[in-house]
């Protein structure tokens, strides 16, 4: 089966939901659409260090609460999206594809910082298809302490009950 287009439309909304979610203090490692070859439709996948601080469920709440409260863009549904570590594989399908967005990653080992490149425009695994150009943000960021995380969690949720109000 082929890959249908994503339109433009979707580009669109994708973007401004990394800017909502970015202006209520969730900052991804990485958010790109993908396909999702099961399901037959397109997914926006968010990759944070918080799946692992607070787990999938507590971000989801969040997430749906923000829409509720018109937080996020009404395009994007939050049952699209698809929440992952970036410890997960996903995170190196998306290296694959990193194409002429060099990412500056950080050697959990040694500590030492390397420019990434690579040229491929789209990778495959999983039943998911990721292409270049549906790529809004990608980094590898050095792993956070417990604190650091808790924090921006923090002003996350905070940021989210003040629409409530």
């Amino acid at each position: 089966m082929d890959t249908p287009e994503i339109g433009v439309a979707r580009l669109k909304a994708g973007k401004a939901y990394l800017t909502a979610i970015k202006s209520l203090g969730l900052d991804p490692d990485a958010l790109c659409w993908a396909f999702d070859s099961i399901i037959g439709h397109f997914v926006l996948v968010l990759i944070t260090p918080m799946f692992d601080f607070k787990g999938p469920y507590e971000i989801s709440k969040l997430l749906f609460r923000a829409y509720n409260l018109a937080g996020t863009p009404e395009d994007i549904d939050p049952f699209i999206i698809r929440l992952h570590s970036p410890d997960h594989n996903i995170i190196r399908m998306l290296l694959e594809i990193a194409g002429s967005k060099s990412v500056q990653a950080q050697n959990k080992i040694t500590g030492k910082w390397h420019t990434l490149q690579s040229t491929a425009q789209k990778a495959e695994g999983g039943g998911l298809e990721f292409r270049n150009e549906w790529i809004y943000q990608y980094k590898i960021s050095p792993k956070q302490k417990s604190l650091d995380l808790s924090r921006k969690w923090s002003r996350f949720a905070h940021n989210i009950d003040r629409l409530a109000a």
